[in-house]
């Protein structure tokens, strides 16, 4: 299973896997989730075809913040083979841009 933040980021969605540092946007939640599942499964088409590909590291750790403070949506599908738990929550960048106008 995926773990994937859901944020809005200006007039998108985004979706952020947190695993890997995998992401995708759209202009609903779910039509960006079916643009990272598309990501993902073409991922596997490239590995499964070369051997020299190198491993995607984690998502920045403000996303993974932000998914831990976020609020479960459900277990949706990700692609063809993958599934993801998916959290609503809080841009890092969002969150950055309020700060600065507080300031």
């Amino acid at each position: 299973m995926v773990s994937v933040l859901a944020c809005r980021e200006g007039s998108a969605w985004v979706v952020q896997a947190i695993e890997q540092d995998v992401a995708a946007q759209g202009v609903s939640v779910l039509g960006a989730l079916a643009n990272l599942g598309r990501m993902f499964d073409e991922r596997d088409a490239i590995l499964a075809a070369e051997t020299n590909v190198a491993s995607i590291p984690p998502a920045p750790k403000e996303y993974a913040q932000a998914f831990r403070e976020g609020h479960c949506v459900g277990v949706l599908p990700l692609g063809a083979v993958r599934v993801a738990q998916v959290y609503i929550g809080i841009s890092p960048f969002a969150r950055e841009e309020d700060r600065r106008k507080s300031s």
